[in-house]
């Protein structure tokens, strides 16, 4: 079972056996940057439930929470994977929803709060927004 978070149910292409995440229009309504919904999720979903956790590009008012880093990584299985449409680690993938995007695939056992400090202790890249990503160490 796929977890998409930031992905309405009306959303939903391709992938099968998920469960949604949003503010609206998804199987579990709230705000994705607020631990307390992940732990709600914990709590109904129980550890090791989902193959994967993908989470859609749409962020505003982010700010980092390594609690729900390490919420996700309870929920993950231990073989399966974080997509997230922008990440400093993984490998870049097609998006596994068929809509054109480019994501990074992410295995669970390199999700971790500390191989993301390695890697923008040593990111570097001009434009604005991957400025703005580096300044908030952002990890979605």
């Amino acid at each position: 079972m796929w977890l998409l978070v930031g992905i309405r149910r009306s959303e939903v292409r391709l992938l099968k056996n998920v469960i949604t995440f949003d503010i609206e229009d998804a199987d579990i309504i709230g705000d994705a940057f607020d631990a307390m919904n992940w732990l709600k999720l914990l709590s109904a979903y129980g550890s090791h439930s989902f193959d994967a956790i993908l989470t859609d590009g749409g962020l505003f008012g982010v700010e980092r929470n390594d609690e729900i880093i390490r919420i996700k990584q309870k929920l993950l299985k231990e073989d399966g994977y974080v997509y997230n449409y922008s990440s400093v680690i993984g490998k870049k993938v097609p998006d596994p929803m068929g809509r054109g995007y480019t994501f990074y695939r992410i295995p669970k056992h390199k999700y971790t709060i500390e191989n993301h400090e390695k890697a923008w202790e040593t990111y570097k890249d001009g434009n604005k927004w991957q400025q703005l990503k580096y300044k908030v160490k952002l990890i979605i």
